[in-house]
């Protein structure tokens, strides 16, 4: 199993003596990868706070671990963004048409525990369409939802997404849904102790998608 703990990137080839094919298992999206091998060792590439388990077996019909994507460039949107809290059903609008920043600034915020969820729409003009969309900045994870298609959950700092077949041409309407840790709940800390230190809710800078620029 690998995880990398850092702030950076890690691309490095892995040694080792084993008998058989290797795999690459995300055990966040539940996929599994065929890495480059090249004499006795893997390449593995991890984004900061990614976890991999390298299995050792049969690996036909296994798609090649998506090493490099392209550059990425920022979608500069702006979004509706609502919340809605730990102890609430309905979400509700906190900010209208705006960027992505950080909503502790936001009255009452500091004290907020919840869900958040983005809404916008955009034009895609260029001839290729990118297959991978991330969103940076903080928080513990995201869900994505584009032109009504449900792309998955993604957790940790390095929350991307595959949204080849998913982004088209012309207008396109995206939905964003964050959620705080639980830990940040008004809570007696006598018996629960202190809370994390705060940070920011949902995400702070624009989202991302691969291509050839």
């Amino acid at each position: 199993m690998f995880l990398n703990e850092g702030r950076e990137s890690v691309d490095t080839v892995v040694h080792g003596d084993w008998s058989g094919s290797c795999v690459l298992y995300d055990p966040w999206r539940n996929a599994v990868y065929r890495p480059q091998v090249s004499g006795d060792g893997f390449r593995l590439k991890l984004a900061p706070q990614q976890l991999l388990v390298a299995i050792f077996g049969e690996a036909d019909d296994v798609p090649e671990y998506p090493y490099d994507c392209g550059p990425l460039k920022p979608l500069e949107l702006v979004y509706d963004i609502y919340a809605r809290s730990a102890t609430s059903k309905e979400f509700k609008l906190i900010k209208a048409q705006t960027a992505p920043f950080n909503l502790n600034l936001l009255e009452g915020m500091t004290r907020f525990c919840g869900e958040f969820k983005y809404e916008t729409s955009f034009e895609w003009t260029d001839d290729a369409l990118p297959t991978k969309l991330v969103i940076p900045g903080q928080g513990d994870c995201a869900e994505l939802i584009l032109n009504g298609t449900h792309c998955g959950l993604s957790l940790g700092p390095d929350r991307s997404f595959d949204i080849a077949g998913v982004i088209r041409q012309g207008k396109n309407t995206m939905t964003i849904v964050t959620a705080d840790n639980l830990s940040y709940m008004d809570r007696e800390s006598e018996l629960f102790g202190h809370r994390m230190a705060l940070m920011p809710h949902g995400f702070t800078n624009h989202v991302m998608v691969n291509g050839e620029w």
